[in-house]
């Protein structure tokens, strides 16, 4: 427990000097922070608003509305909102393993990189955080879908951007960012490359999931 901490602190700041006993410490600690930082974030507005409610204040801030299956499954993001962290850093942590195996030609056990890639995404449970802050403390005069200034999405108008472009701007922000640099210099000092040979396959995997979430959301 006291190892896993000190390896979640030290991996937010130092991810080079943590990246060792990152590989080793137990997983359960950043799951189980990623899983209680996304549900912080979501099931406030869910109490408070209402599902009805909720879906309705989406379907306003849109130009035109929204199709009923993407209404579906942006409340299902946000019902499953403390399920989709830890499985991306999963999903993330398998498919990194697969281009460390197959692209770069590195052989790396896979659960140290699964482990790497949980503690990793630690500063995604810190945005989640602070947005469920903000939820809590500025109630309804905030802003219910997009309240923290961390993305391209909070400068633009909802009512006058169409839904796929707004969540696109919605993904570039800056705790994905800092979330790849993380991992980019945590797998290069396990494997003792530069992080610049990692960071093509991060950006990839999240360019790809922001447009595919972007489509169904649209």
């Amino acid at each position: 427990m006291v190892l896993s901490l000190k390896v979640a602190a030290q991996m937010l700041w130092a991810p080079r000097e943590a990246a060792r006993e990152a590989a080793g410490a137990a997983v359960w600690l950043p799951w189980s922070l990623l899983a209680l930082a996304a549900g912080f974030a979501d099931y406030p507005r869910l109490l408070r608003l209402g599902a009805a409610a909720f879906a309705q204040a989406r379907i306003d801030a849109t130009p035109n509305g929204m199709f009923p299956g993407s209404i579906l499954f942006y409340l299902g993001l946000s019902y499953a909102a403390p399920l989709l962290l830890p499985l991306a850093s999963w999903v993330v942590g398998r498919l990194m393993a697969l281009y460390t195996q197959f692209v770069l030609d590195v052989k790396v056990k896979r659960q140290d990189i699964v482990r790497i890639m949980a503690y990793g995404f630690l500063p995604m449970a810190l945005e989640r955080t602070l947005v469920g802050a903000l939820i809590l403390l500025c109630g309804p005069s905030c802003d219910p879908l997009n309240p923290l200034a961390s993305n391209f999405a909070f400068f633009l108008k909802p009512k006058e951007t169409q839904v796929f472009w707004y969540e696109m701007a919605r993904g570039v922000d800056l705790f994905s960012i800092w979330t790849m640099v993380l991992l980019g210099k945590s797998l290069g000092a396990l494997m003792e490359w530069p992080a610049s040979r990692f960071l093509p396959g991060f950006v990839f995997v999240w360019a790809v999931g922001v447009m595919v979430r972007a489509w169904l959301l649209a």
